[in-house]
């Protein structure tokens, strides 16, 4: 089982290139606690749902629930830290490795509503 540090050391890795404002905050909050970001190659970024990258010769998704289970991710694991998380409005942000779901990241950014 992965540690926490090392969670946010793989979606750092993924992150640690785009200029999406999350991804900044991902990458320094694994920093500032300790969590170098891996190595990581080919990241392709998919507009409003997510990432895709290779990290230390993992397939790694970094994004929404839709987008997780878009790419065969069974994120019905994670379904309480979701509820939990979207309860109040925040974001939560799905990391999967080699499909399977890794963890699940609350975002204080808060979800908008169409208008």
């Amino acid at each position: 089982m992965r540690t926490i540090a090392s969670k946010f050391a793989i979606a750092a890795a993924a992150e640690k290139d785009s200029l999406h404002p999350l991804a900044g905050a991902i990458v320094k909050f694994a920093r500032d606690n300790g969590a170098e970001p891996l190595d990581s190659e080919t990241a392709i970024t998919v507009p409003g749902k997510g990432l895709s990258a290779k990290v230390e010769e993992r397939h790694v998704l970094l994004g929404s629930r839709p987008f997780m289970e878009e790419n065969g991710v069974n994120v019905t694991e994670g379904d309480e830290a979701y509820s939990k998380f979207t309860k109040n409005g925040a974001t939560a942000i799905f990391l999967a490795v080699d499909k399977k779901l890794a963890a699940i990241f609350e975002s204080g950014l808060k979800r908008r509503s169409a208008a």
